[in-house]
C-alpha cells in the first residue's frame, strides 16, 4: 500500500524494478529533492521528496511513484516549487549502490558516492561513479 511519506522507497522501486508509466521511457533517474506542498495537510511546508524523471518522445518528464501523477518536469517542478540545481539524481546503478550501502531508501547523504567510491575501490578495483554511469 502506497501510504504519504513513502515516496522515496515508491521512487526507488520504480527505478529500480521498472513501473509501468516508465516502460516508453529513456534516461531514467531518481531524485531527491525538496518540494512546498501546495493543498491539504502540507499546504506551504517545504519538505524531502524523491520522484522519477526521465525522458518520453523527447520530452523531460517527471513521475511522482507514489500517486502515479506524470507531469512535464518543468511543470511538476513549478507546482512544487522545486530547485532543480539542489536535486540529487540517480541511475539505477547508483540507485542500488545508495539502498545496499545506506540499507534505506532514502534520503542519503548530499555526497553519497565518496563511501562507495572507497568501498567499490578497496573491494573491486573500480571507480564507483565511473561504474554508475557506465564508463567502466
Amino acid at each position: 500500500m502506497k501510504t504519504l511519506g513513502d515516496c522515496y522507497r515508491q521512487a526507488g522501486l520504480a527505478v529500480l524494478d521498472g513501473h509501468a508509466m516508465l516502460e516508453d521511457w529513456t534516461d531514467v533517474v531518481l531524485c531527491h529533492g525538496y518540494s512546498t506542498g501546495t493543498g491539504g495537510n502540507v499546504q506551504g511546508i517545504r519538505y524531502g521528496h524523491a520522484w522519477v524523471e526521465g525522458s518520453c518522445n523527447g520530452l523531460d518528464m517527471a513521475l511522482d511513484a507514489r500517486t502515479g501523477i506524470v507531469a512535464f518536469r518543468a511543470i511538476y517542478y513549478m507546482a512544487g516549487s522545486i530547485d532543480g540545481s539542489k536535486v540529487r539524481r540517480y541511475g539505477c546503478k547508483e540507485t542500488l549502490g545508495m539502498v545496499l550501502l545506506y540499507e534505506h531508501w532514502g534520503p542519503w547523504d548530499e555526497s553519497p558516492t565518496t563511501e562507495l567510491d572507497r568501498l567499490a575501490q578497496e573491494y573491486h578495483g573500480v571507480n564507483f561513479r565511473e561504474w554508475a554511469k557506465g564508463k567502466s
